[in-house]
C-alpha cells in the first residue's frame, strides 16, 4: 500500500486523491464514486461528532499556524489491523496536504461486523469504538481491543442483534488529539 493522499481546500472539501486513495478505498469495500468525492466536504466522511469537532481542531490549527501535525491512527481491514500516521501539511492559498503512511500491519480472522453498522450517537442501542485506535468502550474507564470486545460483549450473538456502532475517541486518543490541536 502506497501513502494514501488528499488535498482539502479553504472550505474543507476534499479537492484531490491519488490513485492510493482510490485503491485503499476499494480495498475496504467502500461505496463512493470518485467524481462525487472531489468537492464534497471531508465532515461527510469522518464517523462520530467528536472526532469531526476534533479533526476540525487540527485543520484550523495547522492552517493558523503553518505548521504541519502528524498523529497516530488505527485504520482496520476486516482482516487486518493497520496502523498508520496522518500527517497534515500547508500548501499554499489555504490546501491542506493529508498523507497517511501504513506503519505497521498485522494479520488477523476476518471481522465484518464493523461494515454498515454506524449510527450517530445517542441511539439507546450503541456500542462506543474508538474513530482513531479501534477500541471498544467496555466502561467510562476500560477501552478494549476488537477481539475483545468481541468475546466480551458477545457481539455476534442474538443479545446484540441490532445494536449499532458509535464512535468517538478513548481517553489515550482524545488526549493526543487534543494536544496535537493545541487545545491543553
Amino acid at each position: 500500500m502506497g501513502d494514501v493522499q488528499y488535498t482539502l481546500n479553504k472550505n474543507n472539501h476534499i479537492v484531490a486523491v491519488n490513485q492510493s486513495f482510490i485503491n485503499f478505498a476499494r480495498d475496504n469495500d467502500w461505496n463512493f464514486d470518485s467524481q462525487v468525492l472531489i468537492n464534497s466536504p471531508l465532515s461527510q466522511y469522518i464517523d462520530g461528532e467528536e472526532t469531526k469537532l476534533l479533526t476540525e481542531l487540527l485543520i484550523s490549527r495547522v492552517r493558523a499556524s503553518g505548521l504541519g501535525v502528524s498523529l497516530p491512527f488505527r485504520c482496520d481491514s476486516a482482516d487486518k489491523r493497520r496502523y498508520l500516521t496522518m500527517t497534515i501539511t500547508p500548501v499554499t492559498n489555504g490546501l491542506l496536504s493529508f498523507n497517511n503512511c501504513l506503519t505497521k500491519q498485522e494479520p488477523r480472522g476476518r471481522i465484518d461486523f464493523l461494515k454498515d453498522h454506524r449510527l450517530d450517537a445517542g441511539h439507546p442501542d450503541m456500542i462506543c469504538m474508538c474513530s482513531w485506535c479501534n477500541q471498544f468502550k467496555m466502561s467510562s474507564k476500560l477501552w478494549v481491543e476488537v477481539e475483545e470486545a468481541i468475546d466480551r460483549l458477545y457481539l455476534f450473538s442474538n443479545r446484540y442483534k441490532g445494536h449499532r456502532i458509535s464512535h468517538g475517541l478513548c481517553p489515550e486518543c482524545k488526549d493526543v488529539m487534543l494536544k496535537s490541536a493545541g487545545g491543553e
